[in-house]
């Protein structure tokens, strides 16, 4: 639903997201949307003094409308 409304209603070109590298269900879901992996941003979040990298997930207006057509 929040991609539909960001490519619909905002008219989005692409939207990309990321998650924490320890939390791969995330990921998990991201895939199941339709997004695909892009890049890993390093040590983007800390948590409890520990750094974690960030996967990066992006689906495009395009796709988007392919997969939801």
């Amino acid at each position: 639903a929040a991609l539909g409304f960001g490519f619909e209603q905002m008219e989005l070109n692409a939207v990309e997201a990321d998650h924490m590298a320890a939390n791969p269900a995330s990921g998990a879901v991201m895939r199941k949307a339709g997004m695909t992996y892009v890049r890993t941003d390093e040590e983007k979040y800390v948590k409890n003094g520990q750094s974690y990298d960030a996967p990066v997930y992006r689906i495009t207006t395009q796709q988007w409308k392919k997969r939801n057509s």
